[in-house]
């Protein structure tokens, strides 16, 4: 996140993509999860559109993950941000 408020976009998305690694290695869901939803906000955050769909598919991941373990709160959270993502 600091590294995307200096303007290193670059930065931030390999920070992401190894905490999302990271989490799939060890087989850790709801960090995998929590990395995931981050990640995507962050997509989201700089606006680019072609960031979208990746964005979508990550939140996909945290939700469903969300939803097998039971937490309905982060559950909401990512489907909200999901539907900002689809321009709803």
């Amino acid at each position: 996140m600091v590294a995307g408020a200096g303007g290193h976009p670059a930065a931030v998305e390999e920070h992401f993509e190894t905490a999302v690694r990271q989490a799939q290695e060890m087989g850790a869901a709801t960090e995998l999860a929590d990395a995931s939803y981050w990640y995507a906000r962050s997509l989201l955050e700089q606006g680019r559109v072609e960031d979208r769909e990746r964005a979508r598919g990550l939140l996909a991941e945290a939700s469903q993950i969300w939803e097998r373990t039971g937490m309905p709160k982060q559950l909401d959270k990512a489907r909200r941000l999901g539907a900002s993502a689809n321009g709803a």
